[in-house]
């Protein structure tokens, strides 16, 4: 049996207007997506993926290491300073909560250059303070300048670049990608303890040295930063950007849509 096309029944939620635009029951016109407005392929898992979950790992693993031979060496500080213990326990207090407040420089620095760039940037800071600290004999001034800013502004970055790329390449196992990710802050930082308190006598290097040999940390931070490709979100008719610029409307002319307020 023919039916015509009249016989057809209409669309109960909407109606196609002469315009193109769709119109609800309540009379209100929606316009279709514009092009480049939409997202191709957004990244979701795969062997890239995974690498780039087991680059943050180490790199979670390496600063939160890192930082605990910091603090094993702000404590020793004292026998070799004039700096009164009491202080250097503040420091290594201080500066660890300083971290988490410099993680909105982090994002900006991020947005604009990159997890690489980013990444490479607090190691570099890392590596150059430790030195520097190494040699000091007891400025409290310039040792507080030092860790609660170049230090903790480097711990931020890196601590911040190994944690977004794993958001930007996983939509449905994105728990499993941060607990390995995670996992490898807490495998860091429960090693120097382990073992300080199994060998604590055998420990014979100063915290001189210890801080020099730290540098290797930083240059492992940096080596796997550069591993972190960065996903290109390709929109229709657009150039491709990254998912960090797309999500905070920091890519070329966007900025000024966004500043306007007009939806993309």
């Amino acid at each position: 049996m023919e039916t015509r096309d009249n016989d057809l029944p209409e669309p109960v939620n909407a109606n196609v207007t002469r315009e193109g635009s769709i119109q609800d029951d309540f009379g209100m016109e929606l316009e279709p997506p514009e092009d480049g407005s939409t997202v191709q392929h957004p990244p979701n898992g795969g062997l890239r993926a995974w690498l780039i979950v087991l680059s943050c790992t180490g790199i979670n693993a390496l600063l939160a290491g890192g930082l605990g031979l910091l603090t094993y060496c702000l404590i020793s500080m004292s026998n070799d300073t004039d700096i009164p213990s009491e202080t250097l326990q503040e420091i290594a207090f201080e500066y660890l909560a300083l971290i988490q407040m410099y993680s909105a420089l982090a994002a900006i620095v991020m947005t604009i250059l990159g997890y690489r760039v980013t990444i490479a940037i607090g190691a570099c800071l890392l590596m150059v303070t430790f030195i520097i600290v190494s040699y000091l004999e007891g400025n409290e001034g310039l040792l507080k300048f030092l860790i609660y800013g170049p230090v903790a502004i480097g711990a931020s970055f890196i601590r911040f670049g190994g944690f977004i790329p794993v958001l930007e390449y996983f939509t449905t196992k994105r728990m499993a990608a941060l607990f390995l990710a995670r996992l490898g802050a807490f495998i860091g930082s429960i090693v120097p303890v382990v073992i300080y308190i199994v060998m604590p006598g055998k420990i014979t290097a100063k915290w001189r040295d210890v801080l020099r040999g730290s540098t290797g940390i930083c240059v492992g931070i940096g080596l796997l930063g550069l591993t972190l490709k960065e996903p290109k979100l390709t929109m229709r008719d657009d150039e491709s950007a990254t998912f960090v610029q797309r999500t905070f409307g920091l890519f070329k002319k966007d900025i000024p849509k966004s500043a306007l307020g007009s939806p993309y």
